[in-house]
């Protein structure tokens, strides 16, 4: 469950740009994304939590659908909201998960992220991260992020808000990660650590090794894998 209560201010650092230029092509590219994480989620049986929300979903799917065939002239209140991530010093005193940064640049996933009075699609892909609006009473937090019908820029501030739930879904998913990191056989540890020594300059330079240190600074030996996970060597 979302909470939505209040919002998060999120600090990051290494961004080398202000803000990236985009046209009118973002919108459309971004509801095409959404309404395909909208339908797919249609089709496992998705239907709402109450009667306001699925009348919400119906609406979202059908206006989306119209503007991606022309027939509906913006998304209307089904905005588009998009997030380029980077790495993550802190979260107003928010512990962070010991994965937070490998998953918010790497991962992609989708979702369907829901409260009783909050609905979203939810687009992982990489560094970029789609939110598209379904049902939203509280706008007025996302403003900063909202994809415009023509043109625009996405901003690439030191700090940016969100409402606080989403956080708490991000150090989840986060967190899911490590585990899943944690189940993977010795053998497979083994083949990883062998890659990671082939290509080690390689490595050091990577995005993957340069969201590891950002997790270490803030998480400590958290951010190693666990030491009783099956791949797992003793450190010293």
């Amino acid at each position: 469950m979302l909470r939505t209560t209040c919002s998060v201010w999120i600090s990051t650092s290494t961004i080398s740009e202000s803000a990236l230029p985009y046209e009118s092509w973002l919108l459309r590219f971004a509801v095409s994304v959404s309404w395909r994480v909208l339908v797919a989620y249609l089709r496992l049986g998705l239907q709402g939590r109450n009667a306001s929300q699925k009348g919400a979903i119906s609406q979202a799917e059908a206006i989306w659908r119209g503007f991606l065939l022309g027939h509906e002239p913006n998304p209307g209140p089904y905005q588009q909201h998009l997030i380029v991530a980077n790495f993550v010093d802190t979260a107003n005193n928010v512990k962070l998960s010991p994965y937070f940064n490998r998953y918010l640049v790497r991962a992609v996933s989708m979702d369907f992220l829901s409260s009783e009075s909050t609905a979203f699609t939810y687009a992982k892909m990489g560094r970029c991260i789609l939110f598209g609006h379904v049902q939203t009473p509280h706008r007025g937090r996302w403003r900063e992020s909202r994809v415009g019908l023509s043109r625009g820029e996405i901003e690439l501030d030191e700090r940016f808000g969100l409402p606080i739930g989403v956080l708490d879904y991000w150090n989840d998913a986060a967190d899911a990660v490590a585990g899943m990191h944690g189940r993977m056989s010795t053998r497979q540890q083994r083949k990883v650590a062998e890659a990671v020594d082939k290509r080690a300059a390689e490595f050091a330079s990577s995005e993957v090794f340069r969201a590891f240190m950002f997790d270490l600074e803030h998480s400590g030996d958290q951010a190693f894998l666990p030491e009783n996970a099956p791949g797992a060597e003793p450190r010293s």
